[in-house]
Order: C-alpha cells, then structure tokens, then sequence
C-alpha cells in the first residue's frame, strides 16, 4: 500500500516523540557498546564526547601519603570485589546499568560466600545477620578485604570501650589490634577469640 504526503504528515502528527525515542535508543546502545569492556582512557575519551566533567583517569590525584599519583595507580592498591572489578555487576544487581540488588541486602553475600567458608559455633553477629556491609564495601576500598577502616577504628564503630571487660589483659585497651585475639567471622571459641 502506497502513502500519499498528506497520510505520512498524519501519521507523523500523531506520533511526534517518535522520532525522539529512536535517536534516544540508538544513542543508549552505541554507549553501552563503546563504553563495555574499554581501557579507562578509552572510557574517559568516550564519555568526555557526551559528558562535561568526567573525571580524567591520568590526572594527578593526591593521595593520602601526599604523593602525586594518577587515578588508575591510586586505584591498583586497592582491594576490589571480584564481579565488581571482572565488571560482572549482574552477579549482584539485576543487570548491568541497575542498581538494584538481585536479592535482598541481608542475604546477597551469602548467595557466593557460603557459612561453610565462614565456620565457626559462635558467629560474630554482622555476619550472622548478614550485614557484611557493616564491616566491608561491596566494590572497592583502599583497605584490605575490601574493609571500610583499619584495625580498631573498624571495631570501635560498635563496640565502644565501655563493652570491652574491665581486664588488665584486654589488649585492645592499650592499642593492639583486635584481629591478633579475635577472629572478625567466626570462632569455636567464646568472644571470637582464636
């Protein structure tokens, strides 16, 4: 069936965001396709065509030891959560450009990292529960284990000093690290002690 010119100005009239939804989808699959699996500069020339303000990957970043770095060599002392680092975010989220999780917050570590990994009578009760996320971050951190602060300032976060035993040999009272008595997972031993 042929359209004369007045049909097809119709058919546009009552269609106008048409074209719009097009350009739109065409526009979304050609950055999924461009920005996928790319090298950070690659990433950052791409996104910089149609983004103001996207942070450079190589310009100087200064770090906390107030050394001049560049941001991919901060980033390589950091620790990373495989599927985040493998760009696998749909091993946790419903798909690639979703931020919701695939199940819920409590029970999604468990679904990779399984209680027979864990052991243990007594269970320290973040992880019990689990909320991992009290303790670790679910992408990347400057920590190791992906930790969200070192040592006792972790700890400390909730269990203040006025929890501890009042004991002489309670070493975290006099500066040690938690971790050298206590296990942060789990522990046959009462208190997470080793």
């Amino acid at each position: 069936m042929h359209r004369n010119q007045d049909e097809t100005d119709t058919l546009v009239v009552r269609c106008p965001a048409w074209k719009s939804i097009l350009v739109l989808m065409v526009a979304f699959l050609l950055m999924e396709h461009l920005i996928g699996c790319q090298t950070p500069d690659r990433k950052y020339r791409t996104l910089s065509i149609f983004f103001d303000g996207v942070p450079d990957p190589n310009a100087p970043v200064l770090n906390y030891t107030g050394e001049n770095k560049t941001r991919i060599e901060e980033e390589s002392t950091w620790s990373f959560h495989l599927p985040f680092a493998e760009r696998k975010c749909d091993a946790c989220h419903s798909g690639t450009f979703s931020n919701a999780l695939r199940a819920e917050k409590n029970l999604l570590c468990a679904t990779c990292h399984t209680s027979d990994q864990i052991g243990g009578t007594y269970i320290h009760g973040p992880v019990a529960s689990g909320q991992c996320y009290a303790c670790h971050h679910p992408h990347k951190s400057k920590l190791p284990h992906l930790l969200l602060a070192e040592g006792p300032e972790l700890c400390i976060q909730c269990h203040d000093t006025e929890t501890y035993p009042q004991l002489e040999t309670h070493r975290a009272e006099k500066g040690d690290a938690c971790l050298e008595c206590h296990n942060p997972h789990a522990s046959e031993n009462a208190y997470l002690i080793q």
